[in-house]
């Protein structure tokens, strides 16, 4: 009778472990791709290859994912190689993720960030499309609400709209209410210059990494950076 208890147990643990659901991805033209995963996953590396779909991505869009909500003990997501996904906002349904890294993909708005309160690493390298690329300059992201935050690592190119080589970014993320004072890595940005909203900006981290910026090479602009804690290596 134990045995069979301890057997009982064992399966339904195992069945507890094993539950899936489905996450529903949205394409522009019209079809619907699903792919399930195990509900007990914490860390996700999400791919354009990792679907099956990725021929299909040259010639249309992502234009939504629905049931990121059902992730509820995710807590490390990878996005790679993304550059059809039109919107970003599925990530709202994911509160209790701790690490978010957004590579060489295609990202215009990065509002979301505001809402991912338990977010300790931010590390985003993102393409801005040049037509909307002021938008993004200007739209301020508040992370009033991440209390938890230790690092940001920011890297952004502009794709141009003749399909010539990439333009550098040359600035940085408009980040306000920036809470913990974490670090910043700003490298390969191409920064040049910074005026004073930037430099007010840049008081909200306890670390500014900055190399190889070519800001780094001169010294009037660097005078301007006194009382920053510059990191130059």
């Amino acid at each position: 009778m134990r045995k069979f208890l301890c057997l009982l147990i064992l399966f339904c643990s195992f069945q507890l472990y094993s539950e899936q659901f489905t996450v529903k991805f949205y394409l522009s033209n019209e079809e619907v791709y699903a792919h399930d995963f195990d509900s007990n996953i914490r860390l996700l590396n999400l791919s354009d290859t990792l679907f099956g779909f990725n021929d299909v991505l040259k010639d249309y869009y992502i234009t939504k994912i629905e049931g990121f909500e059902q992730f509820k003990n995710l807590r490390i997501l990878e996005i790679r190689d993304f550059m059809n996904i039109l919107d970003f906002s599925f990530l709202d349904d994911l509160p209790n993720l701790t690490e978010l890294y957004i590579d060489s993909s295609l990202v215009e708005d990065i509002t979301f960030l505001s809402n991912l309160e338990n977010l300790e690493i931010i590390d985003l390298f993102i393409y801005v499309r040049e037509e909307n690329a002021q938008k993004f300059f200007q739209t301020e992201i508040d992370l009033s609400q991440l209390l938890f935050l230790a690092r940001i690592n920011f890297k952004a190119m502009i794709l141009p709209e003749d399909g010539e080589s990439d333009i550098p970014f040359n600035s940085i993320p408009n980040f306000t209410n920036v809470q913990n004072q974490p670090q910043i890595h700003l490298g390969h940005n191409e920064i040049s210059t910074l005026n004073e909203h930037q430099i007010d900006l840049l008081r909200q981290y306890s670390q500014i990494f900055l190399y190889p910026n070519p800001i780094l090479n001169n010294d009037d602009e660097m005078d301007k950076l006194k009382g920053l804690m510059i990191i130059l290596r």
